[in-house]
């Protein structure tokens, strides 16, 4: 046997040795006819060898060719859309449709030329090719889809556009019918929209399934910035549809509406982002503010300080004094839609027991504003003039103070007028907005967009679906619901002046997964650079700290007097303490905690998320988060912000608490 069972292979030793004894068996003359017989037949094989190889190599370069083609088009397209992005930036809507135009066309080329290799016998039969073609197709869709929404996107814009020059340059100049012909393109814009929004999130899951394109290694940096302005064409559609809902009924469209304005002064901190000092009444129909006066708080409150009999939150009542809480003090919760709520029902009941009360008596929404907001507009519309004084984005809200807190009095102004200036700068701003210029609106947006970040502004409306649009819009201020560890500082000014604004705030926030559970430390540094003044004093903070429900304080240092108070509110758990610095002092707050049951299974399970919400009107320049846990760190975000590897399994991040801030960690 040539099979060896006990070697359990083929015995090639021994095959040589029997067909040397069956060659040697054959008669010679027989061994020639074989032997010339077996020379023909491995010519024939190798002409057909030779003729098929000659095929492959025919076909394969055929689809060389076809391949190359389908990248030139795709890069072409890819530049095309570069184009497209930069003249619209600069305006030259139709110079960015013909590059969209011309971007689309060389993906559908592309596509086109890929569907021949793609079905060609070699490529769909070569399982490594097929992948590649695979990845290829996820891009060639996305960077198609990219080009049709950049399409879609420049139209929009240059019908918004091509109404304004239509018309006139500034929106002041429209009459009643195009202002109302304007906002009903906006309003009804969000289908279209959705539609956009639906593309670009299909587009963005094609491009997650690009699995480690080898073939794509030219293109790889192209790859890079087609994820980059998928995600960018996301974001502002994201922004773009509950604005588009937005933007028309603050303005009045498709009813008249009335909003109740607050400006809270972020120098006197308060949990909404400062002390309501002023309020006002905003009525908008069609574009139009029908009305828009302001009037200082104590206006509302002095006058029914007898009638109005309601029990403040205790820390209000020990560290402000206060028997009975007003409107100027409702702005208590951290939750805005709870705040304005409380606001609304302050107003509603303050108003009703003056000697002539206002005629508003009910609201659409409850619109607030930080003086932060009003620089930045000044920024743009350049400096406004209230009788002998120069209002700009660099003396605005020093200037403001001054006259209502010590100008006034010099020049004879009764205290209870004191505030009409207020009023004054709110009408000049807003005919100097509505007169700007078109080539102005994409500032004024930037402008809107970064104070919505900060939350300098916010907006609650009673209506729920337009509450939910808000909520989408960043708008809301409503305190956020994470699953996972959560950390939010409120502070509250108790009778310090205006000495926020001189305090220099940082946090450190450390997480150690230990025996007993996650353990977070938390410090809150108070740096007081001012003196005692007429606007300054010694600071004198109520502050609350929310974290995780369940969460249990084991230590806590830095706080003036008494123990820190632990409560729970708007499900969170709260520690508060109160906390005086002196000036030219520095203040810490330390609080050790362990973390509830829920964060603690997340960790185990591979995932740690932190979510830090700002408190609106809060300055904190510095935010750092150190969190060590038990297992490797696998991956991290953001890796944007100063990203420091301490170990395996420790990280830590430098920033700012500016606007909201999320962490997560994957360790499986």
């Amino acid at each position: 046997m040539l099979w060896s069972k006990k070697a359990k292979k083929f015995d090639l030793a021994k095959a040589y040795h029997e067909s040397l004894k069956v060659y040697g068996s054959v008669p010679f003359v027989k061994r020639r006819r074989r032997y010339l017989f077996l020379i023909s037949a491995i010519k024939a094989v190798s002409y057909v060898m030779i003729g098929i190889f000659l095929l492959l190599t025919v076909t394969a370069l055929s689809y060389v060719m076809v391949a190359k083609k389908t990248y030139e088009n795709a890069v072409s397209g890819k530049e095309k859309i570069d184009n497209a992005l930069f003249y619209a930036k600069q305006a030259d809507y139709d110079t960015a449709l013909s590059f969209a135009d011309e971007a689309q066309f060389d993906f559908n080329t592309a596509y086109a030329e890929y569907q021949k290799v793609k079905n060609s016998f070699l490529f769909s039969r070569t399982p490594i090719l097929k992948d590649q073609l695979d990845n290829f197709n996820y891009l060639l869709f996305t960077a198609e889809t990219l080009a049709g929404s950049v399409y879609e996107s420049v139209a929009f814009t240059k019908n918004l556009n091509s109404f304004i020059e239509r018309n006139n340059t500034s929106f002041s100049k429209f009459s009643p019918d195009e202002k109302r012909e304007f906002l009903s393109y906006i309003y009804q814009s969000g289908p279209e929209l959705i539609s956009l929004k639906r593309k670009l999130d299909l587009a963005s899951e094609n491009l997650k399934k690009v699995k480690f394109p080898q073939i794509l290694s030219p293109v790889n940096e192209k790859v890079a910035e087609l994820d980059e302005q998928v995600d960018q064409a996301k974001f502002y559609v994201d922004r773009a549809i509950p604005a588009s809902k937005i933007l028309p009924e603050i303005m009045g469209y498709p009813k008249k509406n009335t909003f109740l304005f607050l400006l809270q002064n972020s120098n006197e901190l308060r949990p909404t982002g400062g002390f309501i000092g002023t309020y006002g009444v905003v009525e908008t129909e069609n574009g139009d503010i029908g009305r828009f006066d302001t009037h200082d708080i104590y206006h509302l409150d002095m006058p029914v300080k007898d009638k109005v009999k309601v029990k403040p939150p205790e820390p209000l009542r020990k560290y402000l004094g206060i028997p009975d809480w007003y409107m100027r003090d409702a702005n208590w919760s951290p939750d805005y839609p709870t705040s304005a709520r409380q606001v609304e029902w302050f107003y509603q009941k303050e108003n009703s027991l003056q000697e002539k009360p206002d005629p508003a008596t009910s609201f659409d929404g409850i619109i607030a504003v930080t003086p932060e907001f009003i620089t930045d507009l000044l920024a743009v519309t350049g400096p406004i003039t209230i009788g002998n004084d120069r209002y700009t984005k660099d003396n605005f809200t020093d200037l403001l103070e001054y006259k209502v807190e010590k100008d006034y009095i010099q020049l004879g102004i009764p205290k209870w007028n004191r505030k009409e200036v207020i009023g004054d700068l709110a009408k000049e701003l807003k005919l100097r907005l509505f007169d700007l210029d078109s080539g102005y609106w994409p500032q004024i947006i930037y402008v809107i967009n970064e104070n919505i970040s900060k939350k300098n502004i916010l907006l609650h409306f009673n209506d729920q679906d337009l509450e939910n649009l808000a909520i989408a819009q960043g708008l809301a201020g409503e305190m956020k619901m994470p699953s996972s560890d959560y950390l939010m500082i409120v502070d509250s000014n108790m009778a310090s002046i205006k000495t926020d604004a001189v305090m220099n705030r940082s946090i450190d926030y450390t997480l150690e997964v230990t025996d007993e559970g996650p353990m977070a430390l938390l410090q809150v540094r108070y740096a007081h650079k001012g003196t005692f003044d007429y606007k300054t004093t010694r600071y004198r903070t109520y502050a609350r700290i929310y974290v995780p429900d369940g969460s249990e304080l084991i230590n806590a240092k830095g706080h003036s007097e008494g123990d820190v108070i632990v409560t729970k509110e708007l499900g969170k758990t709260v520690f508060e303490a109160f906390v005086v610095v002196e000036p030219g002092n520095i203040g810490t707050l330390s609080l050790l905690y362990r973390l509830p049951p829920k964060v603690k299974e997340k960790i185990t399970s591979g995932t740690y998320n932190l979510y830090v919400q700002k408190q609106p009107g809060s300055k904190v320049d510095e935010l750092n988060v150190d969190v060590q846990l038990a297992n490797k760190i696998r991956s991290l975000s953001p890796t944007g912000f100063f990203v420091e590897k301490k170990a395996d399994n420790e990280i830590k991040w430098k920033t700012d608490l500016l606007a909201d801030r999320e962490f997560e960690i994957i360790t499986k």
